[in-house]
């Protein structure tokens, strides 16, 4: 029996899933940058893991292209993240990964 079609279900829900997860942190990262919040320790790794996380998704990423403050890179790579993930096929794991780190960023856990 081929399970691949549902493989292949699994992943398209959980895409709409990180989609709608990426658009909540989007939303608790503006309301974070207009109060003048900070990452904390925990979101500055953070970054570091959704960096790596896209270059699973789009192995020939540009890292390089981030400079700025860390509240810049985090909203550029949620960007990025959200135009990939629509666009490129996904992995399951990464989709889990993400979809808890988008998760913990929509809830504030990264940000003083």
């Amino acid at each position: 029996m081929d399970t691949s079609i549902f493989k292949q279900d699994a992943l398209a829900k959980k895409k709409v899933s990180v989609l709608a997860d990426t658009t909540q942190a989007l939303s608790t990262f503006v309301q974070a940058q207009r109060v003048g919040a900070r990452l904390n320790e925990r979101g500055l790794a953070g970054i570091l893991r959704l960096a790596e996380l896209q270059s699973q998704l789009v192995p020939d990423w540009d890292k390089n292209h981030f400079d700025g403050k860390a509240l810049f890179i985090l909203c550029s790579l949620l960007t990025e993240l959200m135009l990939n993930v629509s666009s490129v096929p996904g992995d399951l794991a990464v989709y889990g990964e993400l979809e808890s780190m988008l998760e913990e960023i929509a809830d504030g856990e990264w940000f003083e």
